[in-house]
């Protein structure tokens, strides 16, 4: 088994393969996220194909096997460079006799888990042999009827411990916004557990009120319980809602309000800043310290898709033309595709530019995402093809690429594409700029009408 060690992102890993299963996570209505302790570095020195598919399979099971509740990757950086990483669920759980059986192929929890779930597979038997390859353990603790956790400890290389990104914003927060705490209101999958930890680490109080009712019940008594900075909303509040907040914010200017979402929901019509959930820290703290979104966005993006403006109404996107997904890399096609089918789009799917050249003169689409480096054709060659038969005003092409170099972009753009989303794919950029440019899509339309 051959190994291939590399610079690794560890934040935007783990936002990587939660990306992969969060659509049917938040389907089955499950709390998921990503906690980190604040000695985990930002980078570290790992084969990260490897380590994302024993996460993935750790992940995949924990959804499948948890009908209510939660399911956190927890990291932790042990001594002397040993990453501890656990994935804690509130499932089904295993039994203690079946618990060292685990990682058989085709081990089967009980008879009655039966019914409801299919076996493991060969999935937690592969896990174990990836990591023991590389150096590691894996195990298991679990109560049955109440849950279970699934952890990995192994070796990898600190690039530089004195940056990690949990400890800097400890820093960030404790220095521009001392005692400072945080409101969250309603009951969004994906939003309570991560961020009580979260600001709990960063020295941050929390307090989460999630039914309506009761807020407008005690909304004084709320709001003045605490010295809260910012108020987050995660489902659509009512007119009354907003008729009683609206003293407190006119006489508190301090206090940031923001809208937590999924990917396909649309909150009324008011024009707050959001964050689409699963979140990273890294985009969580940038709200909340109010670092403007441009920033965050690769250089050279567009300026005018920002985050913060309104979503596309469910009706425009059903409208629009389907749209192609080009790469070669099934968890990337998985990815992009779930995004986009949460956010309301239809896609299809081809694995190389040659078949993407052969698509776009079959069929028609509204918007390209190519991947740049793939076998068979590349996707700047596949773009120049494209460009022949289609400009850019009918068929928007976006640059999807690991590669985030000076001079990348530019390479993109002298292709024949139009805009540029770095890997690992990060929701709020990604749906800034399908919003752009589908909003242009039918600016357009309206002007020819």
């Amino acid at each position: 088994m051959e190994f291939h060690y590399a610079r690794v992102d560890i934040q935007q890993l783990f936002h990587d393969v939660i990306a992969f299963v969060v659509t049917e996570a938040y389907d089955k209505g499950l709390d998921v996220g990503v906690v980190q302790e604040s000695a985990l570095p930002q980078f570290i020195l790992a084969d990260a194909v490897k380590l994302r598919q024993v996460l993935l399979i750790l992940l995949a099971n924990a959804v499948k096997f948890t009908g209510h509740g939660s399911i956190l990757l927890w990291a932790e950086m042990l001594s002397q460079g040993r990453l501890y990483i656990e994935i804690r669920d509130t499932g089904v759980g295993i039994s203690k006799e079946k618990q060292d059986e685990i990682f058989q192929p085709f081990t089967q929890e009980d008879a009655s888990t039966t019914r409801h779930f299919e076996g493991s597979g060969l999935g937690l038997a592969l896990c174990q042999r990836l990591v023991e390859a590389m150096g590691g353990s894996v195990g298991v603790r679990s109560i049955q009827g109440v849950g279970s956790s699934f952890f990995i400890e192994l070796s990898v290389g600190v690039i530089d411990e004195s940056k990690n990104a949990v400890g800097l914003r400890r820093h960030d927060f404790s220095t521009r916004c001392p005692a400072s705490s945080a409101l969250l209101i309603g009951d969004l999958p994906g939003t309570k557990t991560v961020m009580k930890i979260t600001c709990q680490q960063w020295g941050v109080g929390f307090h989460w009120e999630p039914k309506e009712s009761r807020v407008l019940r005690h909304l004084d008594e709320i709001l003045h319980a605490d010295n809260y900075r910012w108020i987050f909303i995660a489902q659509e509040m009512s007119e009354r809602f907003w008729e009683q907040m609206n003293p407190y914010l006119n006489a508190n200017d301090g206090v940031r309000v923001i809208q937590l979402r999924l990917p396909n929901e649309t909150y009324g019509q008011r024009p707050l800043p959001h964050l689409y959930v699963p979140f990273t820290q890294e985009a969580l703290a940038n709200l909340m310290l109010d670092i403007r979104v441009e920033e965050r966005l690769m250089s050279g993006g567009l300026k005018n898709a920002t985050v913060s403006r309104t979503h596309l109404e469910a009706t425009l996107r059903k409208n629009f033309p389907r749209m192609l997904v080009v790469d070669d890399n099934l968890v990337n096609r998985k990815i992009v595709c779930g995004f986009l089918k949460k956010m309301g789009f239809k896609t299809d799917v081809v694995g190389d530019g040659a078949q993407a050249v052969e698509a776009v003169k079959s069929n028609t689409y509204g918007m390209v995402f190519m991947d740049c480096q793939m076998p068979v054709m590349d996707g700047y060659e596949a773009t120049r093809q494209i460009r022949k038969h289609f400009s850019s005003e009918v068929l928007p092409i976006l640059a999807v690429t690991a590669n985030a170099l000076k001079g990348d972009r530019e390479k993109c753009l002298a292709a024949g594409m139009d805009d540029y989303i770095a890997k690992p794919l990060q929701m709020d950029e990604m749906a800034s700029k399908i919003n752009f440019w589908v909003d242009k899509f039918h600016s357009k339309a309206q002007s020819k009408a």
